[in-house]
């Protein structure tokens, strides 16, 4: 029987260490998933050992560094929501991590103009069809 106003997805106040131990497992998943994923471009193979030293390093860099800068930038503008503009600014940091960032915002953002434009091509087509 569950507790009247349990609900696993109600862990807003829950201690932040709770919150951070929970989502780890599923960032470990994801990144041993990208590493396998582009292992076969690498030069190299990947060990399961450096693999894990990976999501260790990038688990500690993304709780410790990132998250706290995001935190400060969205309490700075007066915002509830982490932007893409947030991330510009805690990327600054590292040259390389900034180009690739930015690299990849120009990539989402002209994938989304596709999109919109294939959006509007198939309603004029349509539209001209009704005609």
């Amino acid at each position: 029987m569950k507790d009247v106003g349990a609900d696993d997805d109600a862990d807003d106040f829950a201690p932040a260490d709770d919150r951070l131990s929970r989502g780890k497992p599923q960032f470990q998943v994801a990144l041993l998933a990208l590493i396998e994923e582009h292992e076969a471009n690498l030069p190299v193979r990947v060990s399961k050992a450096v693999a894990q030293n990976l999501v260790e390093l990038t688990w500690e860099w993304a709780t410790m560094a990132l998250a706290p800068d995001l935190e400060q930038f969205v309490q700075h503008r007066k915002k509830s929501t982490i932007g893409v503009e947030d991330v510009q600014l805690a990327a600054r940091k590292n040259k390389q991590t900034k180009m690739l960032i930015d690299q990849e915002i120009r990539r989402l953002r002209e994938r989304e103009r596709g999109e919109g434009t294939s959006a509007q091509l198939r309603r004029g087509h349509s539209a001209g069809k009704r005609r």
